[in-house]
């Protein structure tokens, strides 16, 4: 098994560490991970501390760029970046480092559903005759623990009772969430399986006997869980409703955006955090066709969350869509400065305040946008037009053609670069 499991790796690993130029693993998202298990934010479960889309960017290299004033940071480069982090502030406080291993393994045992991305309610509710087919993770971990410590009298338990061991010892050094715990149910289960045997084999406990029993049913009760209990609820809403409001949108269902809208509603009243049920129920809004609802979520999501560039930027384009170009102009100006390097908004000031007939201010722009993304197609393009429209055509041509060479066939630096050839041959 361990052959099998290395031959699959190694390919992985190879390829990885070739581009890394070190050795690493299969993934680099290692020491991201570290850090929101161990960083200053940690509280065991998993924290939203990379700022920016998780979908797009789940690295926060854009985030990394900005904060050590660099062009770009590469994966490798993002992943050493968090490792480093997070281990200095393991060494600075290795006494809490340590509660939180400590922490983490008893959220693995917990009994209740961390149904953030997991959402069984959810499930259940759409779908009520999986109750009948769904085991509680409670009685699961229960049944497990008691087998666990039975688990010496039986030598392809004590095996079991190994891998648990090790994989809650792991996994506990990083953060706790729905996916991480199903790795353990196998071994749960077979464990399980020893508790029932023995009961059935010896019948209920008697006297000391017991212990075992009321430690495992201690250990699963969420003591003091209170508060991130209601935030990973208003999680499993936002998770529950995006699901929703991808089948709202594709087929054209109006019930099924309603009841993502209620979804999204229930998570922005649990104040789950980050930006994403808010830009979730102003998209949902606006795909029912309320405009003015969808930019006053936009507009109280900007104020009730730090994270709220996302935000910032939906209700530009919102204020586009309706041609309130005046607006949007006004909101990309006072969202600039906050965030100087992040590529749609320099976009947006360079077109925008052409449009304002501010050219100077444009070319500023448009020449950030492409010293700090210079991999970005649209930098190009902003730059070489504006060039173009102020008549520097041999300095505009030179710069569609540098794009090109990022992006060949682009086709906006394509026609761009023929009508400015063209105009040159005059």
């Amino acid at each position: 098994m361990a052959l099998t499991a290395l031959s699959a790796l190694a390919p992985a690993v190879a390829h990885n560490s070739r581009a890394a130029g070190r050795l690493v693993g299969p993934a680099l998202n290692g020491g991201v991970n570290l850090y929101i298990g161990n960083g200053p934010e940690a509280n065991g479960f998993y924290v939203a501390v990379v700022p920016g889309s998780w979908l797009l960017d789940p690295a926060g290299r854009a985030f990394l760029a900005e904060r050590f004033d660099r062009p770009r940071i590469s994966l490798a480069q993002a992943d050493s970046l968090w490792a480093d982090a997070a281990v200095a502030t393991m060494r600075d406080q290795p006494l809490r480092t340590a509660g939180l291993w400590l922490q983490k393994m008893r959220l693995h045992l917990q009994g209740w559903e961390i149904d953030q991305l997991t959402t069984i309610d959810g499930w259940t509710r759409a779908a009520p005759a999986l109750r009948a087919l769904v085991v509680p993770y409670a009685l699961l971990v229960v049944l497990g623990l008691v087998g666990l410590i039975g688990a010496r009298r039986f030598v392809p338990g004590r095996w079991w009772a190994l891998t648990l061991v090790v994989l809650l010892a792991v996994q506990s050094v990083f953060f706790v969430v729905s996916r991480y715990r199903l790795a353990l149910v196998p071994s749960l289960a077979l464990l399980a399986g020893l508790a029932v045997a023995r009961v059935l084999g010896e019948g209920l406990p008697r006297g000391r006997q017991w212990w075992p029993w009321l430690v495992a049913v201690l250990l699963v009760v969420p003591w003091g869980l209170g508060d991130i209990r209601r935030d990973w609820k208003a999680l499993a809403a936002a998770n529950e409703a995006l699901r929703w409001a991808e089948v709202g949108a594709a087929e054209d269902d109006d019930a099924a955006l309603a009841r993502a809208e209620m979804l999204y509603r229930e998570a922005v009243a649990g104040k789950a955090g980050g930006p994403a049920p808010w830009l979730g129920l102003a998209m949902v809004l606006n795909e029912r066709g309320d405009k003015a609802g969808a930019e006053r979520i936009l507009s109280e999501g900007c104020g009730s969350t730090t994270q709220n560039l996302d935000l910032h930027k939906q209700l530009i384009r919102l204020q586009l869509e309706q041609k309130r170009r005046d607006e949007a102009f006004a909101r990309v100006l006072r969202v600039l400065p906050d965030h100087p390097r992040d590529a749609d908004l320099l976009h947006l000031a360079a077109v925008l305040n052409e449009q304002a007939g501010r050219r100077d201010q444009a070319l500023a722009a448009a020449r950030e946008l492409l010293r700090w993304h210079p991999r970005n197609p649209q930098a190009y393009v902003d730059l070489g037009v504006l060039l173009a429209r102020g008549g520097a055509l041999a300095e505009a041509e030179a710069i569609f053609r540098d794009g090109l060479l990022v992006e060949p066939g682009h086709p906006d630096l394509t026609v761009n670069l023929a009508r400015v050839t063209e105009d040159l041959a005059q």
